[in-house]
């Protein structure tokens, strides 16, 4: 008996060994070879904010409005400027059109060690958001956010604490109270080092994953070309993707009330497909009965991706509504 308590003895003492020790051998440089500037592109823009290098493309207006609107781009989770490409310019027709790359996506910076403020904190990215409307519209420009996915639930919870900057919302298959929120039970386990460590090393996985989460997204596969797919994929060349993924997800972001929608009186646009198994069609129809003000279009033989996967008839939707969301400050 005491030999095969001194075996298990030695047998746990070597896994706390292992769990202790072998998350500092793994590699933690990431996959990436190139910097941010690099895998955009000489044609890139960059706008810097906090010492952080942000990604953004700008359409101008091609109207005849006097004073028009600053249609605001917000990506979802995992994708970048390009989810827009389809519609974009149909847009330019509404108003100035500013799509970016948020923290932790896309060709905005992934270096971040020498900043004094973590851009991955939902304060941080209503800041960005913030200077971004302060650089391209005027206290008088009406702004109107497009949200997609967790872009949209970045476009609300900036809604609901600056209520007074945004004029409406057009939120595609919104992921708005998807859980997420403060973590405080957890907060001590992913603060551990060989936790961060473990799991940077397991986000070099997403490129896999990550597919098999944008093949889930379309209704129709056929859609989704090999281009398309580059574009998603491409980002993952930049040094410290996996790194700054991590801290992204791992940061808390403060859960949105049923309260803090029925406060909401601007003008709100829903938009989904009826086959999203990402945010379930039936999540997006059930939100737009929290808003006071919202009108839902449900567009068929569409997944998680409707702007993307059926543009003409997500413009079509949005064309209806303009009317009503096109609500210029007096």
């Amino acid at each position: 008996m005491k030999i095969i308590l001194k075996v298990l003895g030695y047998g746990l003492l070597t896994v706390l060994v292992a769990l202790l020790v072998v998350p500092f051998l793994l590699p933690q440089s990431g996959s990436g070879t190139l910097d941010h500037r690099q895998s955009a592109g000489p044609d890139a823009v960059f706008v810097e904010i906090n010492g952080l290098e942000v990604h953004v493309q700008h359409t101008p207006y091609t109207g005849t409005d006097s004073n028009p609107p600053l249609l605001v781009l917000l990506h979802g989770f995992g994708a970048n400027v390009h989810s827009w490409r389809d519609v974009t310019t149909a847009l330019s027709a509404y108003g100035n059109v500013l799509a970016y790359d948020r923290p932790a996506f896309g060709w905005t910076q992934r270096s971040i060690d020498h900043l004094a403020v973590d851009p991955y904190t939902e304060q941080a990215g209503h800041e960005i958001l913030t200077q971004l409307i302060q650089r391209y519209a005027t206290q008088t420009t009406p702004v109107i956010l497009f949200g997609h996915s967790a872009g949209g639930g970045v476009a609300t919870s900036y809604a609901i604490n600056h209520s007074d900057s945004v004029n409406a919302l057009v939120l595609v298959a919104p992921a708005v109270q998807m859980g997420g929120g403060e973590r405080p039970d957890l907060g001590w386990i992913t603060a551990i080092p060989q936790v961060q460590r473990t799991a940077i090393w397991l986000f070099g996985n997403f490129a896999e994953s990550g597919l098999a989460l944008l093949e889930t997204s379309w209704h129709d596969l056929s859609k989704l070309t090999p281009q398309i797919v580059e574009l998603y994929t491409r980002p993952t060349e930049i040094q410290g993707w996996e790194r700054a993924l991590w801290n992204f997800a791992n940061t808390p972001r403060a859960a949105i009330t049923d309260a803090q929608l029925s406060a909401l009186q601007m003008p709100v646009l829903v938009i989904t497909g009826d086959d999203d198994r990402v945010v379930a069609t039936r999540s997006s129809v059930e939100l737009a009965d929290k808003f006071p003000n919202a009108t839902l279009e449900v567009i068929t033989q569409s997944g998680h991706l409707p702007h993307e996967e059926t543009p003409v008839e997500f413009l079509q939707a949005l064309a209806r509504d303009w009317p009503r969301l096109h609500n210029p400050l007096d």
